[in-house]
């Protein structure tokens, strides 16, 4: 039973970290865990199957926290393993249990019962999962649809700022601004929407005018900057995207979803102090946005409805009416080269559910995704 539990593993990985090529051994792996459940996967088994599954998936985490949070090694390995516990001690559960029926029903039967569970199971994955941290989402990144899907990029029909590299940041929002400024002038356009991902400035915008001043001391009249920076209110940062139009700040959308232990802590450990100190350390709290159905309309009859990083992601029902585009800024610098593809194959999945042109904009590019 052992090696049907490793061909399944083997199966899986290979369809989310090689989706381009063997995106379609997603559809195989739930036959090699039929075969095992139809024999008694032990817990053993069930064992082995999330470890060899959640354990590479889960390297995207580490290197979120420890290279881009800066939390320590203890903290990293203690948020990791508690995660990757969440996910195998259900999806243990699920197979040790599933194998326990199906080896008390006729074998037909069984089938049918093992693709119904099955079903239910990739369910509760993708919608319920992350109960355990203290928040009932699921978590989007296990959805069979990511490495089934079929890709329909096509150039962005907005002129695109190219964001500082991680290691040219500095802690001087002068500086950076400076340099916004100069790729500003150096794009030299007359008219038009400019666009720039999550964090481009990485400082609250809404805190230096004169940064906005400089800004728009080279932008057209007929240009329309959106930009990802921040927003302070009282005591309170958001993450936020600014529309410049005209000298000054238009409108603003802040960000309503945050990331748990990376931007906030959740609800069930705000009133832990061990938790804010392991996963915030010295950086601020991000607080969740209040205003819905922010649209921006940057001329031309163009309506945008402007989203932020895991709003989307961890978004599965999707109604977006009266609008012309979602515009997805999203910082994917803080993620590992494979994961960066999963996330932009989520953003076609979220393009199909929405069937609105989805232009998902990175610290690599602008793209438009079309319903595909």
């Amino acid at each position: 039973m052992l090696w049907q539990v490793f061909v399944a593993a083997g199966l899986f990985n290979c369809a989310f970290f090689i989706p381009s090529y063997l995106g379609f051994c997603v559809l195989l792996a739930p036959i090699f865990l039929y075969l095992s459940a139809a024999r008694g996967v032990s817990w053993r088994g069930g064992t082995l199957f999330s470890a060899l599954v959640f354990i590479p998936h889960f390297y995207w985490l580490w290197w979120l926290l420890r290279y881009n949070c800066e939390v320590s090694i203890a903290g990293t390995s203690v948020v990791c393993l508690y995660v990757m516990l969440g996910f195998a001690l259900p999806t243990t559960l699920w197979l040790w249990g599933t194998g326990r029926v199906l080896r008390a029903v006729p074998r037909f039967t069984g089938m049918g019962l093992f693709v119904v569970s099955s079903l239910l199971f990739h369910t509760y994955l993708t919608s319920y999962s992350l109960w355990f941290a203290g928040t009932l989402e699921g978590y989007p990144f296990f959805d069979v649809r990511i490495p089934l899907v079929r890709m329909n990029p096509s150039s962005s029909p907005f002129v695109y700022l190219q964001p500082d590299a991680k290691r040219d940041v500095t802690h001087d929002p002068g500086v950076i601004g400076q340099r916004i400024y100069q790729k500003l002038a150096a794009l030299n356009i007359q008219s038009g929407v400019i666009v720039a991902p999550e964090s481009t400035f990485p400082f609250p915008l809404n805190q230096h005018p004169e940064v906005v001043e400089l800004w728009s001391s080279v932008l057209p009249k007929d240009v329309h900057l959106l930009i990802g920076s921040q927003r302070k209110e009282g005591k309170k940062f958001y993450q936020t995207v600014y529309w410049l139009h005209e000298g000054r700040i238009k409108n603003y959308y802040d960000k309503r979803h945050r990331v748990i232990f990376t931007e906030g802590v959740p609800a069930a450990f705000e009133n832990t102090s061990w938790a804010k100190d392991l996963f915030l350390g010295d950086k601020v709290s991000i607080s969740a946005g209040t205003r819905d159905g922010v649209v921006f309309d940057v001329g031309e009859g163009i309506r945008v409805w402007p989203q932020l990083c895991s709003e989307l992601f961890m978004k599965d029902s999707l109604q977006v009416q009266g609008v012309d585009m979602v515009l997805w800024l999203v910082n994917d610098s803080w993620f590992p080269p494979y994961f960066r593809k999963q996330l932009a194959r989520l953003a076609q999945v979220r393009a199909n559910q929405i069937g609105v042109p989805l232009l998902y904009v990175t610290h690599e590019g602008a793209v438009l995704f079309s319903e595909s």
